[in-house]
């Protein structure tokens, strides 16, 4: 399969569209990995889950995508927006 595209920003002065997420693999007889999550411009999506039990996969972080489910293992959160405000005198 292929990762889905990345989330659109509105409502800011600058918005900035996140990344698209990473395919998972997959195959007739073995189940791999669940695909990365799309990167925001802070940080890098969340890691897929594996086939094995005991790595669920991570959930993403300052707006990235969280990472793709596998086998048993279930999609993870995408981390919340954020606002960052400077001020400038």
């Amino acid at each position: 399969g292929f990762g889905g595209a990345g989330g659109a920003a509105s409502g800011g002065n600058i918005n900035i569209t996140g990344g698209a997420g990473m395919a998972g693999d997959d195959s007739d007889n073995n189940h791999f990995a669940g695909g990365t999550g799309g990167a925001s411009f802070w940080t890098g999506g969340g890691r897929g889950a594996t086939g094995s039990s005991s790595y669920p996969g991570t959930n993403g972080n300052f707006g990235s995508g969280g990472g793709g489910g596998a086998n048993n293992h279930t999609s993870r959160q995408a981390g919340n927006g954020f606002v960052l405000v400077e001020e400038y005198k």
